[in-house]
């Protein structure tokens, strides 16, 4: 094997990576069965023909799949269940302290608890609480509490070994002392040091986009910003990866290859690298750009050429042996996907560019050239001037060669965990990459010379200035159709088919001189026929649709890709899944309408502020609220108040607010619909809006024999819903419960 480490770390990721997102019994039986069956096979293959060297790496590959399997099984029986067993769905006494620096979301302070005890017992664990009322809680700080917890969700959370999560609705938390001891101290006072230094050079958007470039901490960026980013699949620009800690190495091992003093200036080199990953919390994406670094740093002192392919190999066994779920972090893979990527690919399709662009043959003539002037003792400036500039266009196609070859390897990826790809990343890439690196140093030196009286304040202006850019560029970017497509539609999937042999025809008969442009051609028509013909023939058709998880309900109006919600309530449990769906309409929100500002009403309107574009949002204004909803751009509105709003171009809602809640009446050209909530009197409806085609409740309204209506689908308990049904059967023809269920309703 050439590559032992490669191969190990590799394929230990990607069976660990499959059994993670796709746990069922069948796909760990599939696995062990193919892994057997591969060293049966290699052993027989290799008593017959003992000269068969690849045998070697089939039953390495096997194996490394057999442990990946048993560590995800050992890990879940270990460490998992055991906290999950025992506490989730329960409420808990701890004692414990703030694991790390708390992250602000849009309304809501994200927190990390490492437990010490539970329930009197020492358990080590941590919890995850999102607080919406202000705890004033620092890093490190001691503190005690009681609470109903969860089993977690977001693969983030598992990722970090986050078991369950906190649910502050009725907790009791207090801080009980400052400063405990943690490994992680040094390494967040000195991000602190650094988010200080930004706060006294830059300002607005640019101070946070420099965060975001420098630290990885994007949650203050503009939501619109942040969107734009996601949009043109930029993202990775303002996470903090293995990209930045390059790009922060770059000089300084430049230095190293230029003074003769090399020991010395490579031992700050790992000084350097360590620091970064500690400044930057040690998000796994730069752990594994600082491992492969340091492979590299060290190889370079012995001397000896490091592989790059066993390095990333290295990293991942570093980032995953002891901890199963790591691979639940998505920037992780993307770091990963992206970086192998480079390194098959981006030296192969550098050449091809050179070759198909003439430039190799140009570059060879001048220096064929130059030599025969040489001979000839004629003067050669002219032409070795041109060989200089020929520099430039190479160095152009060798940043699209490396963007181009990691965005190609991630698209697997993203499509998995996101569901749409962005097919002008490359493009948008040779502009914003260039100005993001130039954001890096300019804000490094900034922090860095923090100390001279002039120098920081021309850096910060430069910096800040490239900043304005960056944010232009992407924002344009960000608006052209194309900037974004979705996985869930049919004619996305034509086009990657239609790509993908086109590829490989064109590797079949070695890229002849008019292919490539012609295969690109057919790629781009296929594309925009196929957007061209799913806009025209999409379904226009309006639908509300009720996402009722049995403690909260979500209700969408959406047509086509216009989307608005007319009541964003539900579990902790089940938020992922009704985010997935709403998202597939769309990322913007054109109306929020909270009808009762409790949890089951309204818990996911913060939520929600992180990921969509939110519009506009009316809250009913209850004296009886359980969930904190501090909205900038809130529009109250209190009881004895009715008016309409425009849900869309076809469909429209009537609010009418009585002294406990706010019923809503909306309307289509052909189809109605009544949605109560609990506390609803029908009396308070005008006589025209208490017959309706569909009624949503969650409870029993008032006066309910003034009701008439052809379907009543009931959101409350069972056992209420059964008390109830022979009253609901009298004003309606079709009765049924949809708790724990989604019911999806055409409006035309």
């Amino acid at each position: 094997m050439r590559r032992p480490f490669g191969l190990i770390g590799l394929t230990y990721l990607s069976v660990l990576t499959v059994v993670f997102y796709c746990p069922q019994f069948w796909v760990k039986a599939v696995i062990v069965a193919m892994s057997v069956a591969a060293v049966i096979v290699a052993l027989i293959i290799k008593a017959i023909r003992p000269n068969v060297h690849r045998t070697l790496a089939w039953i390495a590959a096997a194996i490394t799949a057999l442990c990946a399997v048993s560590a995800v099984f050992i890990y879940q029986k270990a460490a998992v269940d055991p906290i999950v067993d025992n506490y989730s769905d329960k409420e808990i006494k701890f004692t414990g302290y703030i694991y790390n620096e708390p992250q602000l979301g849009a309304k809501a302070v994200n927190y990390i608890i490492q437990t010490e005890t539970i329930d009197g017992e020492p358990v080590t664990t941590k919890l995850a609480m999102e607080s919406y009322s202000g705890l004033e809680l620092e890093a490190f700080d001691s503190v005690s509490g009681t609470g109903v917890v969860h089993t977690a969700c977001s693969t983030r959370e598992l990722s970090n070994g986050v078991f369950l999560d906190l649910d502050e609705g009725g907790s009791d938390i207090r801080k009980t002392g400052e400063g405990h001891p943690s490994v992680n101290a040094p390494a967040y006072y000195a991000s602190r040091w650094v988010n200080d230094r930004i706060s006294q050079f830059f300002r607005g958007n640019e101070a946070a986009l420099v965060r975001a470039v420098l630290l990885g901490d994007k949650q203050s960026l503009d939501p619109s910003i942040r969107s734009d980013f996601t949009r043109t699949g930029t993202s990775y620009l303002i996470v903090v990866s293995g990209m930045h800690l390059s790009l922060v190495t770059a000089g300084f091992m430049f230095l190293c290859r230029k003074i003769g003093m090399r020991l010395p200036l490579l031992i700050c080199m790992l000084l350097l690298i360590f620091s970064y990953m500690a400044v930057t919390g040690f998000p796994r994406s730069v752990v594994r750009a600082g491992i492969m670094h340091i492979i590299i740093v060290v190889g370079y002192y012995l001397p000896k050429t490091p592989d790059s392919v066993n390095s990333l190999g290295i990293s991942a066994l570093v980032l995953t042996i002891l901890n199963p779920y790591a691979v639940g972090d998505v920037g992780m893979l993307l770091s990963f996907s992206a970086t192998l990527g480079i390194v098959l690919w981006a030296t192969p399709l550098y050449h091809f560019l050179l070759r198909f662009t003439r430039l190799t043959k140009l570059y060879s003539i001048l220096n064929k050239r130059a030599k025969e002037q040489a001979k000839r003792e004629k003067s050669t400036r002219k032409t070795r001037a041109l060989m200089r500039l020929l520099k430039i266009p190479s160095a152009i196609l060798a940043a699209l060669s490396v963007s181009a070859a990691a965005s190609l390897w991630v698209i697997p990826v993203s499509l998995f965990a996101f569901g749409k790809i962005s097919p002008l990343v490359v493009i948008i890439s040779l502009v914003a990459t260039p100005l993001t690196t130039l954001v890096l140093w300019f804000s490094a030196l900034t922090v860095a010379l923090f100390w001279c009286p002039f120098l920081p304040f021309a850096l910060a202006w430069c910096a800040d200035l490239c900043c304005k850019l960056l944010i232009w560029v992407v924002s344009s970017f960000a608006k052209l159709p194309y900037a974004q497509i979705n996985a869930d539609e049919p004619y996305f999937y034509v086009w990657l088919g239609v790509s993908v042999l086109l590829a490989l025809v064109g590797a079949v008969i070695r890229y002849r001189e008019l292919y490539v442009p012609a295969a690109v051609t057919l790629s781009f028509v296929t594309l925009l026929v196929g957007w061209s013909l799913s806009e025209l023939y999409a379904d226009r058709t309006p639908y509300l649709t009720v996402y009722s998880d049995g403690t909260g309900v979500t209700v969408s109006v959406t047509r086509g890709h216009a989307l608005a919600l007319l009541s964003c309530g539900g579990s902790h449990r089940n938020y992922h899944n009704t985010e997935e769906a709403l998202l597939r309409t769309s990322t913007v929100i054109d109306t929020v309408i909270i009808p009762k500002s409790n949890y089951s009403h309204a818990r996911y309107l913060n939520y929600f502020y992180d990921t969509f574009d939110v519009s506009q949002v009316l809250v009913y204004d209850n004296s009886n609220s359980t969930a904190d909803i501090e909205w900038d751009s809130a529009r109250f509105f209190s009881s004895n108040q009715s008016f309409k709003v425009p849900l869309n171009s076809m469909v429209t809602d009537v609010v009418y607010a009585n002294e406990k809640t706010a019923c809503q009446y909306i309307e289509s050209p052909s189809v109605t619909v009544l949605y109560l909530t609990s506390g609803s009197d029908i009396m308070d409806l005008p006589p025209e809006h208490r017959d309706a085609d569909y009624v949503i409740t969650e409870g029993m309204p008032k006066n309910l024999s003034q009701l008439s209506c052809r379907n009543l689908y009931f959101t409350g308990t069972n056992a209420y819903f059964d008390r109830y049904r022979e009253s609901f059967e009298k004003v309606s023809q079709h009765v049924g419960s949809i708790r724990g269920q989604t019911a999806k309703i055409p409006l035309s």
